[in-house]
């Protein structure tokens, strides 16, 4: 800055005739040509303003996005793993059955408050997913300062820690995409990577990529998740932008599944959370045959009608919630109608439903199964493990399924970090 400063004194003293100044000028141009020269003398440092200068800053500012958010993925998952296996603790005190069975709900419910309280203390508008404020933030709507702050960050990330570690049915791609965004933005605010934060445009394209970092630090899966930012983030996207998400998205992939294998995988580092069945055009795939495409059509059918009820009953629980308070204050019903206004007494209730349904003694230690652990399970092709055969198979997917399609639709409107896509 005082080089600055002298520069700028001695420029007006030249324009103003001073001999003496046109000489000073001349020997502080030198002096900074020759630290600069000086300064790119190291190999390390020629090669930072290299990657610095000019437009590969950006692959810089990318690949570190890519590293940090797969470290930080992978650290929520074994935070998140932690908090599960403090409830099983509980779950498994020996003693009476019935004192585990009420520490276990105590614990559900303590963990489900906890998260609220942190969300509606550091950040009330880190509630819910995060997609929705993402696609607003990347629409251009100037949101930026509130939903993208570093409080954001402390309310996101330990609300998804407790909202998800309690045993609730609540998923982590859509929180880690708003927490992958959070990154982004306190990158750009850092002076190495001040054109990145003082240009809109490229502030813009670099938070649509950290979307697609936010969905492969779930998944490992770097192509599906550009796609994904594509098609739920964007009603425009830039086709630069492409290269960008491949590129963030490899580093964060590069960096999450090797880790994620070796804390929960069964297989090599860097075999794929979902792994797919090996096509061998022989009329077969893994033993599957033509009538099972059939089946999966079908399969489509429903599930497609299964989604527009799911979206319906959401909808319905919305309205409900927003319009019995006031019809119950009407009727004369003040006592009751506060408490159904109340997100804590909602919170309770349901987080005792969850804790009660949950508890592994009860149905079976298949209710325990965290979301990711659970699709992997489903989405392999080979034989289940042996707690789904408990006391049958059959019973207890559908158990499984009906608990969790309705549960996931009671935890959406409780104000604390909730994805979706898993459950």
């Amino acid at each position: 800055n005082y080089g600055l400063a002298e520069s700028a004194k001695l420029a007006s003293a030249f324009e103003q005739g001073d001999t003496q100044a046109q000489q000073d000028l001349d020997a502080l141009e030198s002096r900074s040509s020759s630290a600069h020269a000086s300064f790119l003398r190291n190999p390390f440092r020629r090669l930072w303003w290299s990657f610095t200068a000019g437009a590969s800053h950006v692959y810089v500012f990318l690949a570190i996005l890519g590293l940090v958010s797969g470290l930080i993925s992978i650290g929520i998952d074994i935070a998140i793993d932690y908090v599960r296996r403090a409830g099983l603790w509980f779950s498994a005190l020996p003693g009476e059955w019935a004192a585990s069975y009420a520490l276990y709900v105590l614990f559900v419910v303590a963990c489900a408050t906890l998260a609220v309280v942190i969300t509606t203390l550091v950040e009330p508008s880190c509630a819910g997913s995060g997609i929705p404020q993402m696609k607003t933030v990347l629409s251009g709507v100037p949101i930026h300062s509130m939903m993208l702050r570093k409080r954001a960050f402390v309310a996101k990330a330990v609300g998804l820690i407790f909202s998800s570690g309690s045993g609730m049915y609540v998923g982590k791609e859509g929180p880690f995409v708003h927490i992958a965004c959070i990154i982004c933005r306190s990158m750009a605010r850092l002076p190495m990577f001040q054109n990145v934060g003082k240009s809109p445009a490229l502030l813009a394209l670099m938070l649509g990529s950290a979307v697609s970092v936010g969905v492969a630090g779930n998944f490992g899966a770097p192509i599906g998740a550009v796609l994904f930012s594509i098609e739920v983030t964007s009603t425009y996207y830039a086709v630069s932008n492409y290269w960008y998400a491949a590129w963030s998205t490899m580093f964060a992939t590069l960096v999450f599944l090797p880790l994620w294998n070796l804390r929960f995988g069964t297989g090599g580092l860097f075999d794929p959370v979902l792994q797919t069945a090996r096509v061998d055009f022989s009329g077969t795939i893994d033993g599957v045959s033509i009538v099972d495409f059939v089946l999966c059509i079908v399969l489509g059918v429903v599930l497609g009608f299964l989604g527009a009820i799911y979206t319906h009953l959401h909808l319905l629980l919305s309205e409900m919630r927003r319009n019995l308070p006031r019809r119950l204050r009407t009727a004369g019903y003040k006592r009751m109608a506060r408490l159904f206004h109340s997100e804590y007494s909602y919170l309770l209730t349901i987080a005792v439903l969850t804790g009660l349904l949950t508890f592994p003694g009860l149905l079976g230690p298949f209710m325990q199964i965290s979301a990711l652990k659970s699709l992997v399970q489903l989405f392999s092709t080979g034989p289940l493990p042996q707690e789904w055969f408990l006391p049958d198979v059959f019973l207890n997917l559908s158990i499984f399924t009906i608990s969790r399609f309705w549960f996931s639709v009671l935890v959406l409107t409780i104000p604390f970090p909730v994805g979706l896509f898993i459950p």
